[in-house]
This record gives C-alpha cells, structure tokens and sequence, in this order.
C-alpha cells in the first residue's frame, strides 16, 4: 500500500468555465499475479498487474458556469490494469493491454454536460448543452489495445466512457481507431547535456 499526495493542483476545462483547486491524498494497492516481479519478464511475456485506488479529493470551486459550493469533496475510487506479450517475431513486435476505470462520489452538487440535454438554436440550428447540476456518480473507462508490428510503429484501438472533473462532460461510447510511433533513446548522448 502506497500513500500518495497532490498538495495542490488544479483543474481548467477548455473554454475556463470551470477552475478548481484541488488538493487530494490517494491511497494505491498494487496487485501481483504471480510470485515474480512486475514488469517485463523474459523470454517475451509480460506479467499482468493491478492497482486498486481509493482517496479523497478536496475541492474549492474558483469559477464555475453555475453555482457550486465553494468546497466539495469527492471520493474517489478506481482501478488499473495492464498486460502484454511481446514474441518479438517479424510483424509481431509485441501487443499491451491497458485499462483504467475511476468513479467519483459527490459531497454537493457539481456542473456536468450531457449532450441528452442539448437544446436546438432556432435561428443557427446548432446544438448547445447546457450545463446542469447533480450529484451522481461520474464514472470513466479507459481500455487501449495497442499491436506493435515493429518496435517502433503499431496500431492502437481505444475505448473510452464517462466524465472526468472539472466539466464533467459525458463522452457515450467511443471507439478509436489510430498508428502509433514511438522513438527510444538508445545511447547515452543525454549525459552529455545531463551528467549523473
């Protein structure tokens, strides 16, 4: 078990409607599914892990689109997952499974959007969603599965569902489809800049 502590922090959504601080203590618990160590394990699989969360997020509303309580508290719980394999084979690099999922629990009523409440502009016929307040949970899932075809270059596939502070704006199911590239530094010219 790990104490984890973001003294201060902020949230700030797009347009800065929404501003918040945040101050948070989290605890996290890390699972091992078997007796090894986490991580990469040779000859080519990787061990699954797990973490559960549980904290608490204090939260003093700076601006927000409609009257929020000055502090509010959430509870927060939440877990994260991930595997892989990695054959290192010719078009077979390797392919990782990551997922998170968290939930908020609300002490007071807090902004949200939810394109369900949308409203039609007579006059431009463009859709708004109002903001609107409530006190319900505000879960969010994330899943990525990514297929390296080489080390350096994949395809990923990514689920994600839900709402994170401080807008709280409700993504339904959405699927994406995209190519990653990732480069490694594989020297130690940083040193020369860095020295240990």
């Amino acid at each position: 078990m790990t104490l984890i502590s973001r003294l201060a922090g902020g949230e700030f959504d797009q347009q800065g409607n929404n501003l918040n601080f945040v101050t948070s203590p989290i605890f996290t618990f890390p699972f091992r599914f078997t007796a090894g160590s986490l991580g990469p394990v040779r000859p080519s699989v990787t061990i699954p892990s797990m973490t559960l969360i549980a904290g608490v997020e204090f939260v003093n509303t700076i601006t927000a689109p409609l009257p929020e309580a000055s502090w509010i508290t959430r509870g927060l719980f939440g877990t994260t997952f991930s595997t892989g394999y990695a054959p290192k084979k010719p078009g077979f690099d390797s392919i990782v499974f990551t997922a998170s999922s968290q939930v908020r629990i609300l002490s007071s009523p807090e902004v949200y959007y939810n394109d369900r409440y949308a409203v039609t502009d007579p006059k431009t016929g463009k859709k708004t969603t109002p903001p609107r307040l409530g006190t319900q949970p505000r879960p969010y899932v994330d899943a990525k599965l990514t297929y390296n075809f080489e080390k350096w270059v994949g395809g990923t596939f990514e689920y994600t569902y839900g709402s994170l502070p401080p807008a709280f704006v409700l993504k339904h199911s959405t699927f994406q489809l995209g190519l990653s590239f990732s480069l490694q530094q594989a020297s130690y010219g940083r040193y020369s800049i860095l020295k240990p």
